[in-house]
């Protein structure tokens, strides 16, 4: 498809997270996880909620990254959208580590192909990433 990667999005689920905080905290690990993968921040919202919870976004020069959090499931969900060639696996990665997930389940798909990997487990031994190609 031309010489421009259109790049991937990962949605992924964090489970039986540990250390879940505010909106500030959340906006600042999705800019630390994005900086870590070579994006470029341009801006970012956040906001608290009763009864707790958060949601964060990070605009980038490649997307965006956006989370949300259900500290009471103590469940963070993301959604990771990047241009090019920037790969997130490796800030879901940051993230499950930074969060103290002991699961992390979700997809990544790649917009210039027709694959799409599924990853599960995490923590002990890393993120297990299996590729599954589609007909």
């Amino acid at each position: 498809m031309g010489d421009i990667a259109l790049g991937n999005v990962i949605v992924a689920k964090f489970l039986l997270c540990q250390e879940i905080g505010k909106a500030r905290d959340l906006k600042k690990l999705l800019k630390t996880a994005a900086e870590k993968v070579g994006a470029t921040f341009l801006d970012s919202c956040s906001f608290d909620f009763v009864p707790p919870g958060a949601s964060a976004t990070i605009l980038l020069q490649e997307s965006h990254y956006a989370a949300h959090t259900w500290p009471k499931d103590q469940v963070v969900i993301g959604v990771f959208y990047t241009c090019g060639t920037i790969d997130s696996k490796r800030a879901v990665e940051f993230i499950s580590q930074e969060l103290k997930a002991e699961k992390v389940w979700g997809s990544i798909t790649y917009l210039d192909t027709q694959k799409i990997v599924e990853y599960g487990l995490t923590i002990k031994g890393g993120i297990k990433w299996h590729i599954r190609q589609l007909d």
